[in-house]
């Protein structure tokens, strides 16, 4: 056998290799080591591979142009093992169970039903942008504008407001506090514009009543009955979607009252006369 030698110390060299004890190292500088089996011979390691300071494992495309390169972080503080799942599910995610075992699951939110808490939450929305395009929408909240308190139900807003008048409705169970509340009722909002007709008529049958919430959030509350309101004057009274009378508009009333009022004075005027 013949000695082949490049001047290099410390073991034989293979082409451009030089070999030393388990090391196995180019002598030009910055040239790769390719393993290139025939045909379909793969290549195979029998044990465990590691890639030392913080180097990449890198997966060529087609032509071999781009990459995608997996690394570890620069710093570790122990050691860590990744098993992957045995099948794959299409649409889900993987998690770890915390020891570094990973299954396919499917994405989701924890979520729990809590009215104990005394603590204050931030309710999370969708960014519409992003949910109209399909994209995976973008949680967002606003700390101190909107929360919620589970132990109460209480729901604070800065600012309630809707883009359209028309057809827009907000249901609310329980007392609602406001500083103000204020109706739109610009006469550029409004046509067919007629006076309201014997108002004093209307606002004697009605009848305040005093009762008790079947749910028992209140108890001697005073109002009025939807359904006898919508007798006497039905466009004060909201309906729900088979017509039966829900709920009235209590502001509402003040037009008719304001008119009966006017109608009360106009017979007293007649009898001092």
């Amino acid at each position: 056998m013949r000695k082949i030698s490049t001047g290099v110390q410390g073991g034989p060299v293979l082409g451009t290799f030089t070999a030393l004890e388990n090391n196995l190292k180019t002598i030009p500088n910055n040239v790769d080591i390719v393993f290139d089996p025939n045909g379909s011979g793969e290549t195979k390691v029998n044990s465990h591979l590691q890639i030392n300071s913080a180097q990449s494992v890198k997966f060529s495309d087609a032509d071999s142009s781009n990459y995608i390169a997996i690394k570890a972080p620069a710093t570790v503080s122990s050691n860590l093992t990744l098993t992957l799942p045995t099948s794959v599910t299409a649409g889900n995610v993987l998690k770890t169970d915390g020891s570094g075992n990973l299954t396919f699951a499917s994405p989701e939110v924890p979520s729990a039903n809590n009215t104990t808490s005394t603590g204050t939450f931030y309710p999370m929305l969708a960014d519409d942008a992003d949910a109209e395009d399909g994209a995976v929408a973008t949680l967002i909240y606003s700390q101190g504008k909107l929360t919620y308190v589970p132990s109460t139900g209480t729901l604070t807003a800065t600012v309630m407001n809707s883009p359209s008048f028309t057809g827009t409705n907000a249901t609310l169970s329980g007392t609602m506090q406001a500083a103000t509340i204020n109706e739109t009722s610009s006469i550029a909002l409004k046509e067919n514009i007629s006076p309201i007709e014997n108002a004093l008529d209307a606002v004697l049958k009605l009848a305040g009543k005093m009762y008790d919430r079947k749910d028992g959030s209140s108890k001697n509350e005073i109002g009025m009955i939807a359904e006898e309101v919508n007798d006497v004057i039905p466009q004060v009274v909201s309906k729900d979607e088979n017509g039966n009378p829900q709920a009235i508009y209590y502001s509402r009333l003040t037009a008719y009252l304001v008119e009966a009022i006017k109608d009360l004075k106009t017979q007293v005027d007649k009898l001092g006369a």
